[in-house]
């Protein structure tokens, strides 16, 4: 073999090398990234609990107020209740890798738009729409009745013409979370970009880039786009290459 063959071979040598070398690397930093993002789980669950008001003293706060409300405002007193319920599901919702049954989730948004319903008269307009496959598939929590607050919070929910939409589908293995509603233009959008970008970290920590998320202005309206397998089931981390 002449010079011509061994210089091939050489850099044959040096380009195989070269990228076992970015193959290892790559490999070590996918495993840096995920442990990073475990790092991020761990630190957002710590300042989850450090927020956390006694549960005992705010739910024997809210039983008091029913109790005392309850003969001059029933109606009122009902709607304390709901809010209670929804703040026991948000405090026991731990802040991990688990998945809840989405009817769970479901009972959550009908007591949200029962509330705002209580507020405005029963004039509030939001179509809740979901398929009879949903309630008994798996997603973590929180994520739909985040999306709902936001739609009360943020959107316009007092117009008959335009009312706003929150739609629920499986397709292919994968929940749909759709909503669109009229923005409104007061509320403020730094708070409603931090609630987005709280459930995109999470879908992140769990899914990978297996569920994505968008939002944005369409025309009038301001809609947002979750795409996540159901029951899916992470799999275990590895450790890192010592």
């Amino acid at each position: 073999m002449g010079f011509a063959g061994f210089y091939y071979l050489f850099l044959e040598y040096v380009k195989v090398n070269k990228a076992k070398k970015q193959a290892d690397q790559d490999h070590y930093q996918s495993q840096l990234s995920e442990r990073e993002l475990e790092l991020q789980l761990e630190n957002a669950k710590n300042a989850y609990l450090k927020a956390q008001i006694n549960p005992h003293l705010l739910f024997n706060t809210l039983s008091f107020i029913y109790q005392d409300i309850y003969q001059s405002s029933p109606k009122s007193a009902d709607t304390v209740m709901e809010l209670a319920d929804i703040m026991r599901y948000c405090i026991h919702c731990e802040f991990q890798e688990q998945t809840v049954a989405l009817n769970e989730e479901i009972k959550q948004v009908h007591r949200l738009i029962r509330l705002h319903q209580s507020r405005y008269e029963d004039m509030v307009y939001i179509n809740f729409e979901y398929g009879a496959d949903v309630p008994e598939s798996k997603l973590i929590p929180l994520v739909i009745v985040t999306i709902a607050e936001n739609i009360f919070k943020h959107g316009i929910i007092l117009d008959k013409v335009n009312p706003a939409i929150l739609k629920l589908e499986i397709e292919a293995q994968h929940l749909r979370i759709t909503s669109r509603n009229l923005p409104n233009r007061k509320s403020a959008v730094k708070s409603l970009n931090k609630g987005l970008e709280n459930i995109a970290q999470r879908l992140k920590i769990i899914y990978g880039d297996q569920a994505t998320l968008t939002y944005g202005l369409v025309g009038k309206y301001f809609e947002i786009s979750i795409i996540a397998p159901v029951n899916y089931i992470k799999p275990e981390s590895k450790q890192l290459i010592s």
